[in-house]
């Protein structure tokens, strides 16, 4: 297939157009093309021509390389499918080894440029061009990396005395981790007896020098040595002290105890000197004599960390009279808070005022911290209410309560009594629809949310007012004309008495005098807080001095006794006319008038009988000797 899309059955009358050509062997391909004229029909003479199309050469995929610096790379063969292929590659980063940084042909062995930590990996992209036949392939990518030498460190050149160890105790650095495979030897390799290894206690009995070897997780290696000087004499006693514990911010004097002829500690301590530490940390002495021998002994000093105390509180914001709890918290598991002011921690008081209560915490480690919480104690309204008026006879009764709290509300609840409430501030007004008295409450509520509440028993009454009265005769002579009245009425606070003759009082059982013979409506006006009012009337007559019977009381029930008032007259009076004689309630109400002689009272109004009770009569009839008109009144009780 050489790319002709046309193949060959078809041609165009201007030649073959353009084409992409395609070889997918190894090998050159070729394809004929013949060319036939034609005109009017008629065809010409043939030619061929003849495409060679090369194939494309290629680079087999190549695999990154990594090596440590200063050591030999593996050589690199470049192979394709095209025979004679010539591979061209290139790279710019010369520090990696390979110069020249650009050939022909395979990559042989070079070593690792220098490279040394803290530099880290030192990359070179390779870029390789295959070329056949006059045709170059796509460009193949690949890397050569060269880690660099790891910084090895065997410590420091020390002197061991008699029975003395040294652990041989390997440190690396690299850019890929701390993870480091350390091994060592001795020169003499016979001095310990032993090979030394990493960590473990090493016994040398001669001077020797110990080497590591440090290998880094790219498997790169460097290598140190120290000398271990070893004399043949007894080493110094040193004990630096038991170890310790403290609070932070507490000091400590690290003394220890030792023969030898100079005694230094690390970390900046000096021997039986003060110093607070604040970290946990270890505190070696080291004992030495002059002759280079020296014994160390660690003392671990823990800086406990103080706790962080919270003082908590149930309520820190209550009523005079409310309960609080107070707790410690922030020192963990097994600590103990004690409070001031006998309050005990996680138990609830009543404080009696506002205070700051203050709370020391112990952790397990002994280490203390201390904090404060202020209790507001707020104090519970005094409670007072007063009213415009509290006693009522007429309904609706409508007062004004006002509310007289200390201090001043900060919002109520009013509950009248009648299943009415109220949340109005300072005064609030209620309607009383019934008869009766009413317990009335306040509860009031200050702007920090203290409450008390007042109840005042039947501190509104609203009765229904009924006036009434009793004189103590309906009839007095002219020669003692004195009445006195006996107030009878109920659920009134004052009184207004009018006894017919122009004269009046605001006592509540008043005596009156008249001047002269005749009947008198005596007029009672009882009235309440809220100004209702009733009204009870009784006729009370002075008269002259005539012989006359007048029964007090009658009962007519029909049952032949007794049955009708009729007043008698037996003396000083005309038999054949001018007589009149009439009944009154007790409110004034004529409800009986008869101007014949022997005419009674039976008792009844407008043919109905009428309530027990009192009633007034009064008799008018002419004198038989003068023709004095005379006017008797008084009262009689109707019974049945």
């Amino acid at each position: 297939m050489i790319g002709l899309s046309n193949g060959t059955s078809t041609v165009t009358p201007f030649g073959i157009p353009s084409f992409t050509a395609t070889n997918n062997t190894p090998v050159i391909q070729y394809a004929e093309v013949i060319v036939t004229p034609f005109v009017n029909g008629c065809a010409g003479v043939e030619d061929t021509v003849i495409f060679a199309i090369k194939p494309t050469p290629t680079v087999d995929p190549v695999a990154s390389q990594s090596l440590c610096s200063g050591t030999s790379s593996t050589p690199i063969t470049f192979t394709g499918i095209v025979a004679n292929t010539v591979f061209n590659w290139s790279h710019q980063v010369a520090a990696v080894g390979l110069v020249p940084t650009s050939g022909t042909g395979n990559i042989p062995s070079f070593e690792g440029g220098a490279n040394l930590y803290p530099n880290c990996d030192i990359v070179a992209p390779v870029y390789v061009v295959p070329k056949a036949n006059g045709c170059f392939g796509d460009t193949v990518f690949f890397s050569l990396t060269v880690h660099p030498l790891p910084i090895i460190d065997a410590g420091f050149d020390t002197t061991l005395c008699l029975g003395q160890f040294i652990i041989p105790q390997g440190i690396g650095y690299t850019c890929v981790g701390t993870s480091f495979g350390f091994q060592w030897s001795a020169n003499p390799t016979n001095a310990g007896g032993t090979t030394p290894l990493n960590g473990q206690p090493y016994y040398p009995d001669a001077t020797t020098v110990l080497t590591v070897i440090g290998t880094d997780m790219n498997l790169c290696q460097n290598t140190d040595s120290l000398k271990v000087t070893y004399l043949q004499v007894s080493p110094p006693q040193v004990f630096a002290g038991l170890d310790t514990a403290l609070c932070f911010g507490e000091s400590i004097n690290l003394c220890a105890v030792h023969n030898g002829d100079l005694l230094v500690w690390d970390n900046g301590v000096f021997d039986c000197q003060e110093f607070t530490p604040i970290i946990t940390n270890s505190y070696i002495a080291t004992a030495s004599h002059v002759n280079g021998c020296y014994s160390k002994d660690t003392v671990v000093v823990t800086v406990n960390p103080l706790p962080i105390i919270t003082a908590n509180a149930s309520d820190d914001f209550i009523c005079d009279g409310d309960s609080t709890v107070l707790w410690g918290s922030g020192a963990g598991l097994g600590a103990v808070y004690a409070w001031d002011n006998n309050v005990v921690d996680s138990v609830g008081f009543v404080p009696d005022e506002t205070d700051t209560y203050t709370v020391i915490g112990t952790d397990v480690n002994g280490c203390k911290d201390t904090a404060e919480i202020v209790v507001t104690v707020n104090p519970n309204p005094v409670v007072l209410f007063s009213s415009n008026i509290t006693f009522g006879g007429c309904l609706p009764f409508s007062p004004t309560f006002y509310d007289l709290s200390s201090p001043t509300s900060g919002s109520v609840t009013w509950d009248f009594g009648n299943g009415n409430t109220s949340n109005q501030l300072d005064s609030a007004i209620n309607i009383y629809d019934s008869y009766g008295c009413y317990d009335v409450t306040l509860t009031s509520t200050t702007p920090e949310g203290c409450s008390s509440s007042l109840t005042q028993q039947d501190f509104v009454c609203v009765n229904q007012i009924i006036a009434d009265f009793d004189p103590d005769s309906f009839e007095q002579p002219i020669s003692d004309p004195s009445f006195e009245f006996n107030n009878t009425s109920q659920n009134a606070t004052s009184y207004q008495w009018f006894f017919g003759d122009n004269d009046s009082s605001n006592a509540v059982h008043p005596d009156h005098t008249y001047d002269e013979i005749g009947l008198y409506t005596v007029t009672l006006v009882a009235s309440a807080q809220d100004g209702c009012t009733d009204t009870a009337r009784i006729v009370i007559k002075v008269r002259d001095e005539v012989i006359i019977y007048v029964p007090n009381s009658f009962t007519p029930d029909d049952n032949g006794l007794n049955d009708i008032f009729l007043p008698v007259l037996t003396a000083g009076y005309d038999r054949t006319e001018g007589w009149q004689f009439k009944i009154y309630n007790r409110w004034g109400e004529e409800i009986f008038n008869s101007e014949i002689i022997g005419n009674g009272w039976d008792g009844t109004y407008q043919g109905e009988p009428v309530q027990i009770g009192t009633y007034v009569w009064t008799i008018r009839f002419k004198d038989s000797q003068n023709n004095k008109i005379h006017d008797f009144t008084g009262h009689v009780n109707l019974i049945r």
